[in-house]
């Protein structure tokens, strides 16, 4: 059995967190960016469009169609870089700079 990485499948499970703290979970679609990146979309009248519009803090799992991991796949956390390049993306300003 190979290595699996998030960028073989055509899913993946995005957790979004609500306001409460509390952990959203929805497979998504994933799209190619380049460099074995990996992108997804989402309407901005989603639910968890809106729950990252609040919290652009994420994590990816690779899944099947209906959101079904495997014990062995593991749980990615998108990193500060990444959350504000999603924060542009959705038009959000970036947070301050720590002085």
């Amino acid at each position: 059995m190979g290595t699996e990485t998030i960028t073989d499948g055509k899913h993946m499970l995005l957790t979004t967190y609500r306001k409460s703290g509390a952990g959203a979970s929805s497979p998504v679609s994933t799209v190619a960016v380049s460099d074995d990146r990996v992108g997804m979309w989402t309407g901005s009248k989603t639910a968890k469009f809106a729950r990252v519009r609040h919290d652009s803090h994420v994590t990816i799992q690779s899944c099947s169609a209906r959101g079904k991991t495997t014990p062995s796949s593991a749980v990615f956390e998108v990193d500060t870089d990444d959350q504000v390049r999603i924060g542009a993306a959705i038009g959000l300003a970036a947070p301050p700079s720590p002085a």
